[in-house]
């Protein structure tokens, strides 16, 4: 490849990166749960998503979900999966303004209790 062409190519990423970043898609708060631990990060979000009509906490809980019930899965632990999974839809649900009230606040305790080490 000629420099030419080169250096038109990594211009080009470049460009496409950053209309990446500043577009959000890139977000750096839904990737927050790394430094901490999962069942951390999803009891504050969920509980601000099962609050509050802001989709934000929503979004990273789910995203932090995810993360929990693939961990759960490489472990094994499929109790804890199930209940991430479960978890996820009640999030959902939040967001679509159909909560479970109480309902879902068992489920994240079951969560909590399910999924303690992942």
């Amino acid at each position: 490849m000629d420099q030419i062409a080169y250096k038109g190519l990594m211009t080009k990423n470049t460009f496409v990166l950053f209309l990446l970043l500043s577009s959000g898609f890139f977000h750096p708060s839904l990737f927050a749960f790394e430094d901490r631990s999962l069942l951390s990060e999803i009891n504050q979000l969920a509980k601000a998503c099962f609050r509050s009509n802001n989709r934000l906490p929503c979004q990273r809980a789910l995203a932090v979900a995810e993360s929990l019930q693939s961990k759960a899965e490489l472990r094994k632990n499929y109790a804890c999966q199930t209940m991430a999974l479960g978890l996820s839809a009640d999030l959902i649900m939040s967001q679509l303004k159909a909560s479970r009230g109480k309902q879902a606040d068992q489920l994240l305790k079951e969560v909590n209790q399910l999924c303690i080490g992942i």
